[in-house]
């Protein structure tokens, strides 16, 4: 579970181990104290698994091509020696 709190395994332990409607104590975290409130409680199907990993799949891979090209695209551009040619770029916008 992430909040403004930050990642907490100690919250996390205690938020899932609740019944819904139930308020725990107090939980001392590295950045402060909080106290959770179920409010709503949905059980995960392995069907709903399998239609969100495929998901999250497809979701990572895309990232990771985008990360690779930007990547990909930094190098080439550390090698290149670009140069405008303010004439040609006037006639092609038409300025």
């Amino acid at each position: 579970m992430v909040c403004a709190f930050g990642v907490s395994a100690d919250v996390d332990k205690v938020a899932f181990s609740l019944p819904t409607g139930s308020v725990s104590d107090p939980i001392a975290t590295t950045t402060g104290t909080v106290i959770v409130r179920v409010a709503e409680r949905q059980d995960v199907t392995a069907d709903a698994m399998k239609a969100a990993k495929e998901t999250f799949r497809t979701q990572l891979l895309a990232q990771r091509r985008d990360l690779f090209f930007a990547s990909y695209m930094t190098k080439a551009k550390q090698g290149m020696k670009i140069q405008v040619n303010s004439d040609v770029a006037r006639r092609i916008i038409g300025a």
